[in-house]
């Protein structure tokens, strides 16, 4: 079959790279791909009449999306009732990471450890809603509903994260009550003065990312890794989209494997299904390994990049027949091989 990738990073390289050892691959495109990609189509990826034409012009049976723009903007809703199978979850499933807000709101709603959170901003219709067990967080919120209090209750000890998507670039990892207060008024500059927002509780540990293919009920999982977003050596300077990653993670073992799947990726499953999310593609969990056990930073509804470029090559299976086996049915009683 003749496969087209959209996007244009090293995700896509890997991605096309891998599909390319398919016994049931004949070619591979890239939209618009980059210089170390073959194939290349010079598209708009949120042109979907263009992406459209193409697949009708060249037998497009498979469109794997890379990026989150086109999957946010629905292009899984598009072509529906089309030939062409696309990877990845429709609008309402993107929600989970264009959306900080409603992803917590989720995780919350399915019993998906993560951190306490407070959300504030035009989304809450004018309400500051908030989630923590913490009693003397609830007094002070009642009392005087407002980020600054929040921030000083913290001591400053947070991260704020701009609701919408941002390319990595919208989480502020803050210290001090100067950095966070700092980090919403450059949401505030940037997106503009109603722009929404979470405090969320800043957890410590080890990070871990994790890939599961689903077919929007069951699911397999590729090999974890570790991926370093500081923009600096020591864990110094802003957040990135990603400066590198490694492939396997020593920590990782069955014990905590176990404890991620019963708390994290089973409770998300379940509410994929329950919301009705037409879900064929990939969920990225972004975790934090604590003292208390692994709890869920965030979602991604796409491959991670860079975790792409150390997972792939990690894999011996049949990328194709993992991607099909979402579609046809068999994704319960698919072999992963690494």
């Amino acid at each position: 079959m003749n496969i087209a990738v959209i996007g244009s990073g090293g995700r896509e390289h890997a991605l096309s790279w891998k599909l390319s050892q398919s016994k049931l691959a004949d070619k591979i495109f890239v939209l618009p791909g980059n210089g170390g990609t073959e194939n290349n189509v010079d598209v708009d990826i949120n042109d979907y009449e263009m992406i459209m034409n193409f697949c009708r012009h060249n037998t497009i049976q498979l469109i794997f999306v890379g990026p989150e723009d086109p999957l946010a903007n629905g292009i899984v809703d598009f072509f529906v009732d089309t030939p062409v199978n696309v990877f990845g979850p429709d609008k309402a499933g993107a929600q989970l990471e264009c959306s900080k807000i409603y992803a917590k709101q989720f995780m919350k709603k399915y019993g998906v450890a993560t951190g306490d959170f407070w959300e504030f901003g035009k989304i809450c219709h004018g309400e500051r809603s908030r989630t923590t067990t913490d009693q003397s967080f609830l007094d002070i919120v009642g009392t005087q509903d407002d980020s600054v209090v929040i921030i000083k209750q913290l001591n400053g000890n947070c991260v704020i994260k701009f609701d919408g998507l941002a390319a990595g670039k919208g989480v502020f990892v803050c210290s001090t009550k100067e950095e966070a207060l700092t980090a919403i008024d450059k949401i505030h500059q940037k997106y503009g003065e109603e722009a929404s927002y979470l405090i969320e509780e800043k957890l410590e540990g080890d990070e871990l990312s994790i890939l599961a293919f689903t077919d929007g009920d069951d699911y397999q999982l590729l090999l974890p890794s570790q991926d370093h977003k500081q923009l600096l050596e020591g864990d110094k300077g802003p957040n990135t989209g990603g400066m590198g990653a490694f492939c396997p993670v020593p920590f990782y073992n069955e014990e905590l494997k176990i404890q991620i799947e019963e708390n994290i990726i089973k409770p998300t499953m379940k509410g994929i299904k329950a919301e009705g999310f037409k879900y064929k593609g990939v969920v990225y969990f972004g975790l934090m390994i604590t003292k208390s056990g692994p709890k869920l930073l965030e979602y991604n509804v796409r491959l991670g990049d860079p975790e792409t470029e150390v997972v792939l090559p990690a894999m011996k299976s049949d990328l194709v027949e993992l991607i099909l086996s979402c579609f046809n049915g068999t994704l319960k009683d698919y072999k992963m091989e690494f």
